[in-house]
């Protein structure tokens, strides 16, 4: 009986070595790359209905609980193209490749300079606003980013800054009904998920003084009293992230869009600080130097101040179950030297790996494959992007340079000589792992120029590819 059972056992274990060798398994399992966040599917965004235009419920979240719309958010993870299980050092772990995640978002930014029709009176507004809405639908895309504080101001009535001049074409001046509104009344009726885009330090352009700035504004008020909160740089006039009043004034107004409108989430883009000099926050500075914690260096400080806020933010967002994001310059690199750490202070390495920061990142990679600098070309950014260490919570999605197409710039031959340009864009952005893309500007993609028609609808077929994967 003893024999028989060694026998029997003897077969087995033979059985099973050759199973493994044949098909690689233990050769395979030595050469193994780390876990990667691209595969990671987490329901930032609700599914899309087959005909890619019509969205359902956006995420919900505890804040309480360290998870995200059912999501762990606690692995930190290159984004390299492989899943693996918890044990990568195991020989009897089996290693799958992570399937692309699914490319769910194809979305499209208003800014405030291309809303002219605000200044129409409401029934004339209500009409265009649904008119480009209905077009922004028809096209197959699913989300707009819609401007509602470009400068320190509001598209709609607000306890906390005056009225947008790009709402009635005079800066305070109440345009007779709600910009905000009407936007995203005419966004829900076809379906798209609306995010609130907000500058939250911006307060004019370059070359404008205080006298751009509305006369009930606190920022006007700021700029004059002394006490840094508002500082007149080359860049134009900025409220300082050193301040905890301008953080208070920011999250004042983030809670109040959120309070009063049904969005699906609020989005910073890559507006943070103004400039690197010294003198723009030196007071504030000399203050912290003197404190007890006064460790970090001028650069350190500022990216701590931007990072506080973004926090806070993602908060308030998670309180209220809508998402929250930013989309950060394209220019990026993996040993910190790009223009968003060092001159925005975009503290990028930490908001992509980290959790409590953002839920999504959408940099805005607008260079063509042949820009002269080989370092900001797509691909170069691009390869950047999804090997920086992401946290398995954090959706990218690329943003597109399509206001290209009619602007002059280095790379203008690529941008307005080849119709295949963007369809390319978006499938590398698709094979890299990247979930969804979102164009700028609204006017070139909707222009009427033949060229620009060629460029979109051969995206337009590129994504509806990707999808029918």
């Amino acid at each position: 009986m003893k024999n028989t059972l060694k026998r029997l056992l003897a077969v087995l274990l033979i059985l099973t070595l050759t199973t493994l060798i044949g098909c690689g398994g233990v050769n395979n399992l030595s050469s193994l790359d780390s876990v990667t966040s691209a595969g990671s599917d987490l329901n930032i965004y609700s599914s899309i209905t087959s005909n890619n235009s019509s969205v359902g419920s956006t995420l919900g979240t505890d804040p309480s609980s360290s998870t995200v719309g059912g999501s762990s958010l606690q692995n930190i993870t290159p984004s390299n193209g492989g899943a693996v299980t918890s044990d990568a050092s195991s020989q009897s772990q089996v290693v799958k490749p992570a399937p692309k995640p699914s490319f769910d978002l194809q979305g499209i930014w208003l800014s405030c300079f291309e809303m002219p029709f605000m200044w129409d009176e409401k029934t004339v507004a209500e009409q265009k606003i649904d008119a480009l809405m209905q077009k922004i639908s028809a096209n197959g895309y699913n989300a707009v980013f819609c401007h509602v504080r470009p400068y320190a101001d509001a598209l709609y009535p607000s306890n906390y800054f005056p009225f947008s001049k790009y709402a009635s074409g005079t800066a305070g001046a109440d345009p007779g009904y709600d910009p905000l509104k009407v936007m995203l009344t005419a966004a829900k009726k076809y379906n798209l998920q609306f995010h609130a885009w907000i500058n939250p330090y911006r307060v004019t352009k370059a070359g404008e003084g205080e006298e751009a700035i509305a006369d009930s504004s606190i920022a006007k008020i700021w700029l004059n009293d002394g006490s840094g909160r508002a500082v007149n740089t080359a860049a134009g006039v900025y409220l300082n992230p050193a301040s905890a009043d301008v953080k208070k004034l920011v999250l004042n107004g983030v809670k109040e869009v959120l309070n009063n409108y049904k969005v699906d989430g609020i989005h910073f883009d890559d507006y943070f600080y103004p400039t690197t000099d010294q003198s723009f926050d030196a007071k504030a500075y000399t203050q912290y130097k003197q404190s007890a914690a006064h460790s970090l260096s001028l650069a350190d400080w500022r990216r701590a101040n931007v990072s506080a806020l973004v926090a806070s933010v993602y908060s308030v967002c998670k309180s209220k179950g809508v998402a929250f994001g930013i989309s950060p310059a394209g220019d990026i690199s993996l040993n910190k030297t790009d223009r968003n750490y060092t001159t925005l202070y975009a503290d990028i390495p930490l908001w992509i790996s980290t959790p409590g920061y953002v839920d999504y990142l959408i940099p805005q990679i607008y260079f063509g494959y042949n820009y002269p600098k080989e370092n900001a070309r797509y691909s170069t950014l691009l390869n950047t992007w999804v090997t920086l260490k992401r946290h398995s919570g954090i959706k990218l999605y690329v943003g597109l340079g399509a206001y290209k197409m009619d602007e002059p710039c280095e790379d203008s031959a690529e941008w307005q000589g080849d119709d295949t340009l963007l369809a390319r864009q978006v499938t590398d952005a698709y094979n890299k792992g990247m979930s969804g893309a979102v164009a700028f500007s609204c006017s070139a993609v909707f222009s009427e120029k033949q060229h620009n028609i060629n460029q979109m609808n051969n995206m337009y077929t590129a994504i509806k590819n990707i999808r029918s994967k």
